[in-house]
């Protein structure tokens, strides 16, 4: 009845016993047992050759023979009759329990619906089928939607394609994290950051303070080794003082032998950005573009410029770097008061008060359209980028975290370790597709009997199970668990 009533759309509408006044005295008419239903022969004849066309390549390609799917337990449930409770069904068929009324077996081949039951045997192949063309999760899904259906099929296309090497290969970049900013130093020069930059075929050093933000470049004529810059960090640290910290790329001349000897004579720690990620030291940078353009703008007298940026106050009401660094303006060449010139106490926990402000508005709107990447843990499988702007991910495995959830060592699998921040790492799926794809190498009869339809054990079928908890009425019984 079900399969004749498949070609129409019904409008059913309940009629009152009492407001039938003809009765249907068809309803007691015997059937002949042994006259054969041609109409019926006929639609089953019709459906089958509907759906032969609709799926031509997949009932090609399954290699299980009828034979063995009448092994199958749940071909004889859904031939016969489903029990009345799913404690009842036996394990290898729970799974179906909840589609029963879907299940039907056309020419001994199992279909929920219009889409062929695939077994686990050929599972894998299916997967493999599905994304040659690489496509992404909810295009494959839309692909094989009313076509092939087994259990947990959405959450196994899923990790199918998150393990895909290919697809890892070329995939997009991660989205933008939120901000962790550095956090403000309580005094002025106790933490600075410091960098190369090249101007017209000119190598310069910078240094800048974290607190105050006051700004020192110096000219490295012949060379940018590590013992010209030791030099020049020398000269600046003997007027304003050794800063507690300094913050710098990884690159030459700061990861050399000799700066770090340089940094344990005086008592200075280094720390170090994440390679390839110079956000990581985003003051410095950003001081940089602004000194740039004060090189292309004012000629050959840069230190006029930098004497006037250090007495120019920040926003948000902040004193200018000249002031919180030294308690007082700078005399330039525009005319100043000696009242302007005499140093004046500067309170620095209300400077450092406004600066928090400051920063925390920063967050705000960097963090609307940021979210936070997955937690990667050591020995956990990742694709990297060589380089940020490359469009290839190349695989590796996490050795060791660094800074928590932001910065990793990670070795390839050459042996070589890399320093990588998260925004350059991908996390792989683990067990996912790969392990799918191929099946053993058992003969197609044993893998089909032994594993009917890829449930030996109760499989989750990746619906949502709400939380049973048990009345406390009933502490003092046994219960029975199915």
């Amino acid at each position: 009845m079900i399969l004749k009533l498949q070609c129409y759309d019904l409008d059913v509408v309940y009629i009152p016993g009492k407001d039938m006044f003809i009765a249907d005295t068809l309803s007691h008419a015997k059937f002949k047992s042994q006259e054969k239903d041609e109409e019926l022969d006929k639609t089953l004849n019709s459906l089958s050759e509907d759906l032969r066309v609709h799926c031509n390549f997949l009932v090609k390609s399954i290699n299980v023979t009828d034979k063995q799917l009448e092994k199958i337990k749940i071909m004889s449930y859904v031939k016969n009759k489903w029990p009345h409770h799913k404690c009842q069904v036996d394990d290898v068929a729970k799974v179906y329990f909840n589609f029963q009324t879907d299940l039907h077996v056309i020419d001994n081949i199992l279909f929920k619906n219009n889409s062929i039951v695939i077994p686990k045997s050929m599972q894998g192949e299916m997967l493999s089928k599905m994304h040659e063309g690489h496509c992404g999760i909810s295009a494959s899904k839309n692909l094989v939607r009313g076509i092939i259906f087994w259990p947990s099929m959405n959450a196994d296309i899923e990790n199918f394609i998150r393990d895909c090497q290919t697809c890892l290969k070329y995939s997009n970049n991660n989205s933008k994290q939120p901000l962790h900013p550095h956090n403000i130093p309580n005094l002025p020069w106790e933490k600075v950051g410091t960098d190369l930059f090249h101007f017209d075929s000119k190598t310069y050093l910078i240094v800048v303070d974290y607190f105050s933000q006051f700004v020192e470049i110096a000219l490295l004529n012949n060379s940018s080794n590590s013992q010209s810059v030791i030099i020049h960090l020398k000269s600046i640290f003997a007027r304003h003082g050794i800063a507690k910290q300094i913050f710098s790329d990884n690159g030459p001349p700061f990861n050399s032998a000799q700066f770090k000897s340089f940094c344990d004579d005086w008592g200075i720690e280094h720390k170090t950005s994440s390679p390839r990620y110079p956000q990581s030291n985003g003051l410095v940078e950003r001081t940089i573009g602004t000194i740039k353009n004060m090189l292309k703008k004012s000629g050959s007298d840069i230190y006029l410029a930098l004497l006037n940026f250090g007495n120019t106050p920040k926003s948000d009401g902040i004193s200018s770097p000249a002031k919180l660094l030294m308690s007082r303006n700078l005399r330039g060449v525009l005319p100043m008061s000696k009242n302007n010139l005499n140093p004046k106490n500067v309170s620095i926990y209300k400077e450092r008060e406004k600066m928090v402000v400051r920063q925390g508005k920063m967050k705000y709107f960097h963090d609307r359209n940021a979210r936070p990447l997955s937690r990667i843990k050591t020995g956990d499988r990742v694709v990297f980028k060589h380089k940020p702007k490359s469009d290839l991910w190349v695989p590796a495995t996490v050795v060791q975290e660094l800074v928590p959830n932001r910065s990793y060592r990670i070795r390839t699998p050459e042996g070589v370790v890399y320093e990588r921040n998260r925004v350059h790492l991908k996390k792989v799926e683990q067990g996912s597709g790969q392990q799918m794809v191929v099946p053993p190498s058992e003969p197609p009869e044993q893998q089909s009997v032994a594993q009917p339809l890829g449930m030996s054990t109760p499989v989750s079928s990746g619906r949502p199970r709400r939380q049973v908890i048990i009345p406390t009425k009933f502490k003092d019984y046994e219960l029975y668990t199915p």
